[in-house]
């Protein structure tokens, strides 16, 4: 069975790990390089975002009381995990949180755009969508799409796509990508309380994982007509 670090228990994660390709990420790291950008227009001028200030772009009461540098951090590093052969350690609640809300935020607002029925909105991030959803079926020997009495059937054009659909391609995906949500469960406790809790990055790592965010981020929007990447993913 095709495996992430998110979705089986790390020692099953370890025994049976596969990396996803950094171009099969785009859906997340699109929506990171989003977060990076409307933090940073609001930052009045500022060229990086304070690492210190309290984030505010999570919910999630388990990550309640992050800063900025230890989210954004954690999100390299997520990103680097996934991509990685050789798990390091084992899931830690804070980086299943930040993940967990990273997916359901980013297809959240795919769907209320979706839902406006402009396809010119959300053109680009529905191809980013079905390619991660395409990979990871693919990767897991199961089909890509079938009709109503389960039978496998050619998938229809993304612009055709009902929203129906799409939540059930979005359900799969979350079947795929995530084990459990232990920490949704932990409602009344933050990771400080934890005894794991985000790394608390100095400035120069905070400052190295943003340039990495967002060279990545324009990397891939910037790819040659080749499809070439050119992205190094080193600790």
């Amino acid at each position: 069975m095709y495996r992430t670090p998110f979705s089986c228990p790390a020692s099953a994660a370890k025994r049976t790990i596969k990396p996803f390709p950094i171009e099969k990420l785009r859906f997340f790291i699109n929506y990171v390089g989003w977060q990076i950008d409307l933090q940073e227009s609001e930052s009045q001028g500022n060229s990086l975002i304070d690492m210190n200030k309290e984030c505010s772009m999570v919910s999630c009461k388990h990550l309640e009381h992050i800063t900025n540098g230890e989210y954004f951090y954690a999100l390299q590093q997520i990103i680097w995990e996934l991509n990685s052969d050789e798990p390091k350690k084992d899931l830690v609640l804070y980086k299943e949180a930040i993940f967990g809300e990273l997916f359901a935020d980013a297809t959240s607002i795919f769907l209320d755009y979706w839902k406006t029925g402009d396809f010119s909105l959300v053109k680009d991030t529905a191809q980013e969508l079905w390619d991660l959803y395409e990979y990871c079926q693919i990767e897991s020997g199961l089909t890509l799409w079938e009709d109503n009495e389960g039978n496998e059937v050619k998938a229809p054009e993304i612009e055709k796509i009902k929203i129906d659909d799409w939540n059930f391609v979005i359900d799969t995906l979350n079947n795929h990508l995530f084990w459990d949500y232990d920490c949704n469960l932990l409602i009344s406790l933050n990771f400080s309380q934890f005894i794991d809790q985000p790394h608390e990055p100095t400035f120069g790592e905070y400052r190295r994982a943003m340039v990495w965010l967002k060279d990545t981020y324009e990397t891939l929007n910037e790819q040659s007509e080749s499809g070439e990447l050119l992205i190094e993913i080193s600790n």
